[in-house]
């Protein structure tokens, strides 16, 4: 059986991801499950959020299959910010953020199924 970490909601704050990754590194995990939520946050600055999600898009990289990153609200809304807006949505994060992440859309998942467990935001 797989062993997974599995991570949610880190809203912005890089220093949880790094933690998160950390510990995958040397706790003999096999895979490492993001369910979304990268990118929302009302106390979190833009640059933090920003430094959160190039953060996960590097891990990504590195771990290529082990890194799972699932596709949340807020990663949906930078996405296609003219179809879908949460309340939470800046603007001015958009301009750099949503060109960003449409940069790196291949690396995001809807959902991640093991076995009989289903994965999703």
């Amino acid at each position: 059986m797989l062993k997974l970490l599995i991570v949610a909601d880190i809203r912005g704050q890089h220093e949880k991801l790094a933690t998160a990754l950390q510990r995958f590194r040397t706790g003999g995990y096999d895979g490492i499950v993001q369910l979304g939520g990268l990118c929302n946050s009302l106390v979190k600055s833009n640059e933090d959020i920003l430094t959160t999600v190039k953060m996960a898009m590097d891990a990504k990289r590195e771990l290529k299959f082990r890194y799972i990153q699932l596709l949340g609200d807020a990663e949906y809304q930078y996405l296609n910010p003219k179809q879908f807006q949460t309340p939470h949505f800046r603007p001015d994060l958009s301009k750099t953020l949503t060109p960003y992440l449409q940069e790196h859309k291949d690396n995001f998942h809807v959902a991640f199924q093991v076995q009989h467990y289903l994965f999703t935001h």
